[in-house]
């Protein structure tokens, strides 16, 4: 009698450990298929997005890079990692990093330095209030000298084609005291030019192939100049997607490109922070876009429609586009479009499942 009793009670022992382990075994299961749920959940939301990416007007190519790897390559009409395309305002955030370099070598003491340091301003009749403007002004977009914002295709057909870029931009009037009034230039950016010319002897393409493109492998570019040989300090740089791609991964990095420095943390630090207050519902550093998706900060360079580096630092994600912009009839259409695109359903979608 004890003897069965013992069978008994040890059969039913053996009986609540496979009902334990199948139980655990189930939930593993069950866990572990979420987790393979919510994968395929991921991805195939991010397959329909880029698929939409395909509809875009003029769309060449659209990149995504988590934590250092490019995740996802897409390519449009004919167009390859390795094509160059002009990225249009993107230059501008080119030319901010270039400042950066100058200062860390030496060629420039600050960007508190009046743009007279650099520029003969005393040929002009309003040389007093020029001498008033700094390249922090110039960087930030509010030196004070007229430029039609309301117009900017005009005015940077004038700037392409004037025998004298210099005269086409300091000999307007001054109309607001410099530092107080946000007036988006492609003037203000071709003196910056101006000023790694002569700071530096170099023309600024050369500066940015020696200290920057070259120590990021980057090859294959070029850059439009004006009249006098003064590469566009706004515009007209051309650059492939993934050289877009290494430039915003440099800004996520804080300036380092591996084991190298590029340049310095603090110019990195300084140049993506707020430094004129809201303008659009966006602040802007020296000629990089501020905003932010819930407490979420995002960095971003833009160019006339469609080139983009969005820069998401807590993801430590860059995402970048490129698109043919020469029809003037479809830019604003394409442009809201591939904003809207990663703005409003890739980043939320990552924030969605690395962050939330």
């Amino acid at each position: 009698m004890k003897m069965k009793k013992k069978k008994l009670i040890n059969w039913v022992f053996m009986y609540t450990r496979i009902c334990l382990a199948i139980s655990l075994f189930s939930i593993v299961f069950i866990l572990t298929s979420c987790g393979k749920e919510e994968v395929v959940d991921f991805e195939k939301e991010l397959d329909l997005i880029l698929e939409d990416a395909r509809l875009v007007n003029n769309i060449f190519s659209i990149s995504i890079s988590k934590d250092g790897e490019i995740t996802s390559e897409n390519y449009y009409r004919y167009t390859s990692e390795v094509q160059a395309h002009n990225v249009f305002s993107v230059t501008k955030s080119i030319t901010s990093l270039l400042v950066g370099i100058a200062i860390d070598q030496g060629y420039i003491d600050s960007v508190n330095q009046s743009i007279g340091d650099y520029i003969d301003l005393s040929i002009y009749n309003n040389s007093e209030e020029l001498e008033t403007i700094t390249i922090k002004n110039l960087l930030t977009m509010n030196a004070g000298f007229y430029w039609d914002s309301d117009d900017l295709s005009s005015e940077m057909f004038n700037l392409r084609t004037s025998s004298d870029t210099l005269g086409l931009i300091l000999e307007r009037a001054v109309i607001f005291t410099p530092g107080t009034e946000f007036n988006y230039s492609d003037g203000a950016a071709h003196l910056v030019s101006h000023i790694l010319f002569e700071a530096t002897g170099m023309s600024t393409y050369d500066f940015a192939v020696e200290n920057l493109f070259t120590p990021l492998g980057i090859e294959g570019t070029s850059w439009t100049a004006d009249s006098q040989g003064v590469n566009i300090g706004g515009c007209d740089l051309y650059l492939s997607s993934r050289h877009q791609m290494l430039i915003g991964n440099l800004i996520l990095n804080k300036g380092m490109f591996g084991d190298v420095r590029i340049v310095s943390e603090d110019w990195i630090e300084e140049s993506t922070t707020n430094q004129v207050g809201s303008f659009a519902s966006h602040g802007y550093g020296y000629y990089w876009w501020l905003s932010n998706i819930g407490d979420v900060e995002i960095i971003s360079a833009r160019g006339y429609g469609g080139q983009l580096i969005y820069i998401v630092p807590e993801l430590n994600l860059v995402i970048t586009s490129l698109l043919n912009a020469w029809d003037d009839t479809t830019e604003h259409i394409q442009y809201d479009a591939i904003e809207y695109l990663i703005v409003e359903e890739l980043i939320p979608l990552y924030i969605s499942v690395y962050l939330d």
